[in-house]
């Protein structure tokens, strides 16, 4: 206990840092990551046998199932090691941020010195470099939003590519159990709205490095270089070109990047004659085209991505239906005191006859078996007095409770009745009867419920009637007998009346 304790506290600071809103707890991408990685490697290796500790912690967490799941995989054994990867994967994944904007700049200064490699520098083409490829990508990048707003993001044959380097790289770089694990949990954020939005903005960055790269390169070179700047076509029309440049200077205008374009002043570019003092303001057309229409677009485009992704991560949620998070559930359940149900009410006018004992009565014994007790394997099973019974184990988890049924059902010489020992600590629900139901049509034969945990019960301050009438429904449900028996001193006259229900005659 003090192992937990100790795993508790850890976890409560983890969950009070600033996180992320999940609606129902606060969450960090890094619980999720983690949270999902553990899933991912459950459903694929089947549930891990160490994490009794941790189901204690998270059954005692208050909070909904995706609650109780983040507090369990952060107390698995290897949860700091897996945490401590993932914040390798954040340093990584910044570094890749910082080498792509630097790419970006560096591309963008070379597209600067490439137009300007000789002393005059042709405006259309240099504005098609500078200005017409990032306006290009933009539209692109706007196709591809609209064709996969409503749907995740499919990896295409690149993206596969890069999906199993990044695990067999996580080999090298990432050390916990969780590494692979990680990765698939990573590559399944990315491909959701939190994803779309990071990688857009990754995008938007990218260009808008390159935009001003390109913007200081040309700064630099017409401060220490005199350029001659003219414009020219072949096949187009010079009077459209005229119009394309004085709707493309009226807004660089406007910002006070320019003078006001005027039919001479773009004229006299054309014939490209010595410009005199119009060379300036042709170097500061150039100049704003590149901060107006290259730079500009991206750097609100950035803003609107990590608000967007910002306002997906609060969105981000735990798919509690998925069947790594179904096998677990039941077993990280909270006791309430307050007798909260964890499934439907079972409707109290659905009742059914009692069931009768098996065919097999002369000869097959009782079988007994624990439904979701939650108690010590030790333990188990209990000394009924001189009632001899075949043990059937405890049931907890789905797999347990599939492979019991199926036994059942095919035994040749079934049990004379099914004893299913549950505690009074659980509110039955239709989960319950519907588990019951399935066991003891198996068994065909009686079905008696012995109730157990009953001082527990009261000394969490919760009415045993109250309780017991909930049990008693449940029984009505499944035509069962039902008594309450204290397992560790079983009552003379509670064993009794067991024996009177196994030596009943239809």
């Amino acid at each position: 206990m003090a192992r937990s304790s100790v795993f508790l506290s850890g976890y409560h600071r983890c969950f009070a840092k600033p996180g992320l809103t999940l609606g129902y707890s606060s969450i960090t991408i890094d619980d999720w990551l983690l949270t999902e990685a553990v899933r991912i490697q459950e459903e694929s290796g089947g549930r891990r046998n160490d994490d009794e500790a941790a189901n204690r912690i998270a059954r005692n967490l208050d909070g909904q199932p995706p609650a109780r799941l983040m507090a369990r995989a952060g107390a698995l054994p290897g949860a700091a090691e897996a945490r401590a990867d993932i914040a390798r994967i954040r340093k990584l994944l910044a570094r890749c941020f910082t080498a792509i904007v630097t790419i970006g700049a560096v591309g963008g200064l070379v597209a600067a010195r490439s137009v300007a490699a000789g002393r005059e520098i042709d405006f259309l083409l240099t504005g098609l470099v500078l200005v017409g490829l990032p306006t290009l990508m933009l539209a692109v990048w706007v196709l591809v939003l609209a064709t996969t707003a409503r749907r995740p993001i499919t990896p295409s044959v690149s993206g596969h590519l890069a999906i199993s380097g990044s695990q067999r790289l996580a080999g090298l770089l990432l050390t916990s159990p969780l590494r692979a694990e990680l990765i698939r949990a990573a590559s399944r954020l990315l491909a959701g709205p939190l994803g779309r939005w990071h990688l857009s903005a990754l995008s938007h960055a990218l260009w808008l490095a390159y935009a001003l790269g390109a913007w200081l390169g040309l700064v630099v070179l017409f401060s220490l270089v005199q350029y001659e700047l003219s414009w020219g076509t072949t096949l187009l029309d010079e009077n459209q070109v005229v119009e394309l440049i004085t709707a493309l200077g009226t807004p660089i205008h406007a910002l006070g990047f320019m003078p006001a374009p005027a039919m001479e002043w773009i004229a006299a570019g054309r014939e490209g004659v010595d410009l005199g003092s119009m060379r300036a303001d042709w170097a500061r057309f150039l100049l704003g085209m590149v901060l107006v229409y290259a730079a500009l677009p991206r750097l609100l485009l950035l803003m609107l991505c990590v608000f967007l992704s910002r306002r997906a991560a609060h969105g981000l949620q735990l798919d509690a239906r998925a069947p790594g998070y179904q096998r677990v559930l039941p077993l990280i359940r909270p006791d309430r005191p307050d007798g909260e149900r964890l499934g439907a009410e079972p409707p109290p006018d659905e009742t059914r006859p009692l069931r009768q004992l098996g065919a097999g009565a002369g000869a097959g014994r009782p079988g007994l078996l624990g439904l979701e007790l939650g108690q010590d394997v030790g333990s188990w099973p209990p000394k009924l007095g001189e009632l001899a019974v075949d043990d059937l184990g405890q049931v907890e988890r789905r797999e347990q409770f599939q492979t019991l049924s199926a036994a059942l059902a095919a035994m040749r010489d079934k049990p004379r009745a099914l004893m299913a020992v549950c505690s009074l600590k659980r509110t039955p629900d239709s989960g319950t009867a519907q588990r019951l139901n399935q066991l003891a049509d198996a068994a065909a034969g009686a079905l008696i419920l012995i109730l157990t945990d009953q001082d527990q019960l009261s000394a969490r301050g919760v009415d045993p009637e109250t309780r017991l009438q909930d049990w008693n429904l449940l029984a009505r449900r499944c035509g069962a007998h039902f008594l309450v028996m204290d397992l560790n001193q079983p009552q003379s006259t509670a064993v009794a009346q067991l024996k009177t229900w196994l030596e009943e005659k239809p």
